[in-house]
């Protein structure tokens, strides 16, 4: 049987994710950085407190497995260096300690499309072979981060998926706006000349496991 670890289990993505990789067979360990409580366990999961920074700590929670799905991430921060620590560092020791873990196989990183930057015109998409050019500090962390994963060693298969908005049920944003439209609430989000993209959550699960599990994704990255 396959053993997963997800970092951001507890997340909005990361519970979707869990029950997916728990359908197609997998056991999942959730890492996570507080001790998990009782409303969090769940039984079919196992459940570890790892502390991102000290790099005993990273490799026991990783001992044993072979699938790192890193989901973890700072979306929002108090100012650049917490988003560099949260972002750039925690990748930086995660792939380090994923580096000497004899059984890893498989790093699946999600990305963000912030780490690109956006594009200039709405008729002319940014594509993945262009130069990143993040406007944020939450993009430009998340860009640095991808570069620790692309640098894994060569026997692990590895991807990067830059994500848009997550959507879906019992989301943190995308639901609560739509609930306030039902109740006749319009909300502007741009002047009308800023376009959005977005991504159904079990969507995004279905591209995570396809870029763990298709041999020919190893070493891209993909909006």
């Amino acid at each position: 049987m396959k053993k997963a670890a997800i970092t951001g289990g507890n997340g909005f993505v990361g519970r979707q994710l869990t029950d997916f990789l728990l359908a197609n067979g997998y056991s999942v360990r959730i890492l996570s950085r507080s001790k998990p409580s009782g409303r969090d366990i769940n039984p079919s999961v196992e459940t570890v407190q790892v502390n991102y920074f000290d790099a005993a700590s990273i490799k026991q929670a990783l001992d044993g497995v072979d699938t790192v799905f890193h989901l973890a991430a700072a979306i929002f921060a108090f100012n650049t260096e917490e988003f560099h620590q949260a972002n750039t560092v925690l990748t930086k020791n995660l792939t380090a300690a994923a580096s000497e873990i004899k059984t890893i196989n498989t790093f699946v990183y999600l990305s963000s499309q912030a780490a690109a930057g956006p594009s200039q015109y709405k008729d002319n998409p940014k594509t993945e072979d262009e130069p990143p050019a993040p406007v944020s500090d939450y993009g430009a962390t998340k860009l640095a981060a991808e570069a620790f994963v692309l640098a894994l060693p060569e026997a692990i298969h590895k991807v990067v998926l830059r994500a848009p908005i997550v959507y879906g049920k019992n989301d943190s944003g995308v639901s609560k706006i739509a609930a306030w439209v039902a109740r006749g609430i319009m909300v502007n989000t741009s002047s009308g000349e800023a376009f959005f993209n977005f991504i159904y959550v079990e969507d995004l699960v279905a591209a995570l496991y396809k870029a763990a599990t298709t041999p020919k994704a190893n070493g891209q990255v993909y909006f």
